[in-house]
């Protein structure tokens, strides 16, 4: 321990300020650093590199001395991320002439007034190898092979100064976007007291870290050695530095594919061991830690023999050739199989618990390749009893996505279950996070689907989110009155957001520190009205780097089931990784759905989302007016009161018992009184508005239809995304093609690439990903059939022969001097845009005639977001004015 003494010598010198209390909560900023050469750490627990004759530099010789002698001696840094508190560590870009041998080393001192224990949380936002010592104590260790993304321990600190020393190689095997570290501190005290945000603190999950333990492997894909023996090194690491867990007994063991035990060895806490496997070893293997003792597992993971994507590939094989095969699960293998690729193009590390949770999946695959054949085609959840991930095409585009579902503790088919839905931050951009306490913990009392939740001015993906529900929802045993959701940062937003559309669907639901994307200058306030009757449950970070708590609180008070916990002294992360957790869980789940309450306020945000309990088919006047809304409420068994503000029709799904109405109604609607007469004990009210002018001018039909009760329920509890009201934007939801003119022939090409990029990628907001596929008009003459929907460029100067034909089957008369639409003669420059139902692939052509027009259709565009006129299935620009163009009518827009 001679560098822990050098390095304390050292830090009782400087003058630097590197002293934090370790009184509150605190992650640590403030450093000296230094680089270090030569080094070559080849054991998991290989002390740390400390140069004894390294000195601290005073802040002017930084400018005076060379750069090798500034970076080969200690430093002061202090992160300058004002933006995030100060309290992201990115000292790698001050260090230069980094090869495989250099290291960057941190050191600060955190004094205590007293001996106490702390709960410390490395975080590494894109992971990447870092080491912690703690008074000389190696604490979290990592490598290339094994790479953290987020770890928790329970560590001491004596009275007095406790240094902390963090080494990170500044040499990786691919460059990551942004590299960073964060150490939080907490002391435990501020977790277990009786303030309110503690309710949330899941004490088990504390306990049970003094019980806990890491296996940190070499490598999870085992090779031989030198002897031409399978040997895996590797290390245990405890969650609790108490002298118990320190000292305990442990042992290893090795288990194959059909449960049989290979190889036992007895382990010691931070001690490197060497496992050894068969020589005939192949696939993957679970190795577990036990006591040995008590011969309570405290730890375990799953290893493969030889590289991963190949032993895959090899139990795909299998798999295929069985007769109960269900490709569904060799869908899941490949894509789980792929994500250290996919990862790695795109510069970044897969973390060890993503990596962990799908050696597992691979494990339980190997156990049912080794099983006698079923009759019947095996299901997701014969295969993977605990959880699996569903890879789907997406339905808006070419992309791809991932949902994983979480089964409960003795799943039993033929017993509904709530289902928790849990929209996770978009740090895994595509692939699905399990709730934090998920990761060492189960339920017996819901089904959990974790699902990407990234919420921005993004319609397109807000019904691909809304139609995999759905799908899920028709694949698992759901019971339809105690669906949830939760959302942690971008999901909290995304699962607002869901709630906003489809009030009926979530009968509570937790956002944590996320808020409801609603703007900033004027903010749609109206839009809580259709969380009504939702249980809304909202943790608040004070200490947040991305949302005003105090905007949140503001929201959550406006509704009457909100309940907020005001969350002091914890990161972003610690709010989700502390107070995500079963007690919020177990709180969600007390919640209800009420299917048929009293009175129903619905605000219509998007035309395909248009139900809310019984208020079904709502349709908007003119969507040129921001606000749509319903309100309907039942004072009587004789009285509902109905008000409507730019609606154009909507109906009342109504039944006579359980809404408890007589069969003779007075429906006073918009202050006018009107006779109904129920003739069926289940019935749909129809309510149209003949006279779209003035409110006390306006005229109102109504009509009855009858239901069956089996109907009627199918229809409250639908979840209605009726894309087929979208007008143009209808196009982007269907996974189109874009037809753009082709390059080496295209006279306008410098114009055409700016404004077939925007027909392309029509979202400002771009941050989620959105990928639809393009082609020249020669390929898509060629293969029409390939798309359910294209979007085609034409500049009618220049026409493809394909696109001349289209058009004449079509019907459209369009040359460079008119358009001939609905029987009305446009002359001179034009530009349209027209959504035509074709078989076998539906078309929208965007057309225009002139310099002038193109540069409409670009400013056009641009606006996509936010414009009503693409809820049109037809516009038009014509006299320097667009508007929209019906079979009756051509209405001038303004």
């Amino acid at each position: 321990m001679n560098w822990q003494k050098q390095l304390e010598t050292l830090m009782k010198k400087t003058i630097s300020p590197i002293v934090m209390s370790g009184e509150e909560p605190i992650a640590l900023n403030r450093w000296l650093i230094k680089k270090v050469q030569n080094h070559h750490p080849e054991q998991l627990d290989a002390e740390p590199a400390i140069d004894p004759k390294a000195r601290v530099l005073l802040p002017w010789e930084q400018v005076m001395l060379q750069r090798d002698e500034v970076e080969s001696n200690w430093r002061f840094y202090i992160s300058e991320r004002a933006d995030r508190y100060l309290e992201v560590n990115e000292p790698f870009a001050l260090f230069s002439q980094h090869d495989e041998s250099s290291y960057m080393y941190a050191c600060c001192s955190v004094h205590c007034l007293q001996d106490r224990e702390m709960l410390v949380n490395l975080i590494c936002y894109y992971p990447s190898p870092v080491r912690v010592w703690i008074n000389g104590r190696l604490v979290f260790t990592s490598h290339a092979e094994y790479v953290n993304r987020e770890v928790h321990a329970r560590v001491p600190f004596h009275e007095g100064f406790n240094t902390i020393l963090v080494e990170c190689p500044l040499h990786l095997d691919r460059q990551l976007t942004c590299r960073e570290f964060i150490i939080k501190l907490n002391p435990f005290e501020r977790l277990t007291d009786l303030r309110k945000q503690n309710e949330l603190v899941d004490q088990a999950w504390l306990e049970q870290l003094k019980h806990a333990y890491h296996i940190i492997v070499d490598s999870h894909a085992v090779c031989k050695n030198d002897d031409q023996v399978p040997v895996l090194k590797g290390m245990a690491q405890p969650m609790c530095f108490s002298p118990e867990s320190l000292e305990k007994s442990l042992e290893l063991h090795l288990w194959d594919a059909q449960g049989q035990c290979l190889a036992r060895e007895q382990v010691q806490a931070m001690h490197p061991f060497r496992l050894s496997f068969p020589q005939d070893a192949q696939g993957f293997y679970r190795i577990t830690l036990t006591e040995s003792v008590s011969h309570r597992t405290v730890a375990e993971t799953h290893c493969c023999m030889g590289h991963i994507a190949d032993a895959v590939e090899m139990l795909r094989e299998r798999i295929r050739t069985r007769k109960d095969c269900n490709e569904t699960v060799l869908e899941s293998l490949r894509g789980l199989a792929a994500v250290p690729s996919l990862l790695q193009g795109m510069n970044q590390y897969v973390p060890a618990d993503w990596m962990e949770q799908n050696l597992k999946l691979f494990y339980e695959a190997s156990v049912y390749a080794g099983s006698a054949d079923q009759i019947l085609q095996v299901q997701m959840q014969d295969v993977f009893p605990e959880r699996y991930s569903i890879m789907l095409p997406k339905s808006i585009d070419s992309g791809e996505l991932i949902y994983t579902v979480h089964l409960p503790e003795q799943y039993d088919s033929s017993r509904l279950y709530p289902v928790v839905f849990y929209f996770h931050d978009a740090q895994g951009r595509k692939y699905p996070l399990p709730l934090p306490w998920m990761q060492w913990a189960r339920t017996s009392e819901a089904i959990v689907v974790d699902m990407v939740g990234i919420s921005r001015l993004h319609f397109a993906d807000d019904i691909q989110v809304v139609r995999m529900i759905q799908t899920i929802l028709g694949t698992l045993p759901a019971d339809r009155d105690r669906i949830y959701g939760i959302g942690f940062c971008t999901g909290g937003p995304k699962t607002y957001r869901i709630g906003f559309l489809v009030p009926h669907l979530f009968a509570a639901l937790a956002s944590i520190v996320g808020d409801p994307r609603i703007d900033a200058d004027q903010p749609e306030y109206e839009f809580f009205d259709n969380l009504e009757h939702t249980a809304v449950l909202a943790v608040c970070g004070v200490e947040n780097w991305f949302f005003n708590s105090m905007r949140k609180a503001d929201f959550v008070e406006r509704l009457p089931k909100g309940e907020t916990w005001m969350i002091h002294g914890f990161i972003h992360n610690e709010c989700s990784a502390l107070f995500n957790s079963r007690p919020l869980f177990h709180r969600l789940l007390e919640a209800t759905r009420t299917p048929l309450p009293k009175s129903v306020k619905y605000v219509l945000i998007d035309p395909a989302f248009n139900h809310s309990y019984w208020i079904d088919e709502v349709r908007a006047i003119d969507f040129n007016h921001k606000h749509v809304s319903v309100q309907a409420q039942i004072v009587s068994r004789e009285k509902i009161i109905v008000r409507t503000v730019n609606v154009k029709q909507c109906r009342l799904l109504l039944a006579q018992e359980e809404m408890e109405l007589d069969c003779d109604l007075t429906l006073l609607l918009n202050g006018r009184e009107h006779t109904v007469k129920l003739t069926d004990a289940y019935s749909a009210l129809s309510i149209a508005c003949t006279d779209t002018g003035n409110l006390s001018e306006q005229h109102w039909e109504l009509w009855q239809q009858p239901l069956t009760r089996t109907d009627f329920k199918n229809m409250t509890d639908r979840i209605v995304v009726e894309d087929d009201l979208l007008g143009i934007k209808k196009a982007y939801v269907r996974n189109c093609t874009v037809v753009k003119p082709d390059r080496m022939e295209d006279p306008r090409r410098r114009f055409h690439m700016k404004l077939a990029y925007l027909l392309q990628n029509p979202f400002r907001d771009r941050y989620i990903a959105y990928n639809l596929e393009s082609c020249s008009p020669q390929e898509w003459a060629d293969s029409e059939r390939d798309s359910p929907a294209y979007v085609h460029l034409l500049d009618m100067r220049n026409l493809h022969d394909g696109h001349k034909q289209l058009l004449h089957r079509l019907g459209i008369h369009a040359t460079s001097d008119e358009m001939i639409c609905y029987n009305r003669t446009y002359k001179g420059e034009y530009a349209a845009v027209l959504w035509v139902e074709n078989d076998p692939s539906d078309q929208l052509l965007v057309a225009y005639n002139s310099d002038s027009a193109g540069e409409a259709l670009l400013d056009l565009w641009n606006t996509f977001d936010e414009n009503p006129l693409f809820y049109q299935t037809s516009i038009l620009w014509h006299d320097g004015r667009w508007f929209a163009i019906k079979p009756s009518e051509a209405t001038l827009c303004t």
